[in-house]
């Protein structure tokens, strides 16, 4: 998880466009967030504002809300997201798949991304994984795993997102990968091209 640096007001200033992205965000070997690549490719130099990481020399995946000020990004807040490539189902000593509220689902370079409505108290921690349930032709079947955790009430709904990697470790010679999603609605299905990734 990164920590945000302390951001300076400027009373001259007006209300910045703000912009939400998910990202893939650089931390140096020093632990400090670098560069923010959006999933457009486009890449954010945060370097200057010194931002903090409890990892270092590695990747992590982010929601970032910046604004850009004479070319330069100022990011204001960001968290972790969930990402992960579809692991087989024999990776999961089990594979819940409890419904959530699907709020957006779509394809952006090499991620099939999510925000996800999850039913909470916040008592405990909702643990998500994607699971490969078969290969048919040129189509990769994929569903998100969810588990509501047990006493955790469904009181409130809490905003969660999360990314699909569309290269897989486990699996090749597919061109599309069918993603399905439990919901309070019935399982809902949608379908990408894994295009170059």
């Amino acid at each position: 998880m990164l920590m945000l640096a302390s951001c300076g007001s400027d009373d001259e200033a007006g209300v910045p466009n703000m912009l939400t992205e998910l990202c893939d965000v650089y931390i140096d070997g020093n632990g400090k967030a670098v560069t923010a690549t959006l999933d457009d490719g486009t890449v954010l130099d945060i370097s200057a504002q010194q931002i903090g990481a409890e990892a270092a020399d590695t990747t992590l995946r982010s929601v970032i809300t910046y604004a850009m000020n004479g070319g330069v990004a100022r990011v204001y807040s960001n968290s972790a997201v969930f990402c992960d490539e579809a692991l087989p189902i024999e990776s999961f000593t089990i594979a819940p798949r409890d419904p959530v509220k699907l709020v957006s689902i779509w394809q952006a370079g090499k991620y099939v991304n999510m925000v996800i409505g999850e039913m909470t108290t916040g008592s405990a921690p909702h643990p998500y994984g994607f699971c490969i349930d078969g290969l048919a032709g040129n189509k990769l079947y994929v569903s998100l795993l969810h588990q509501q955790p047990s006493g955790d009430a469904e009181s409130y709904t809490r905003r969660v997102y999360a990314s699909l990697r569309l290269s897989n470790s486990y699996v090749t010679g597919y061109d599309s990968v069918v993603v399905s999603v439990n919901t309070y609605d019935g399982v809902l299905t949608y379908s990408f091209s894994r295009g170059s990734n």
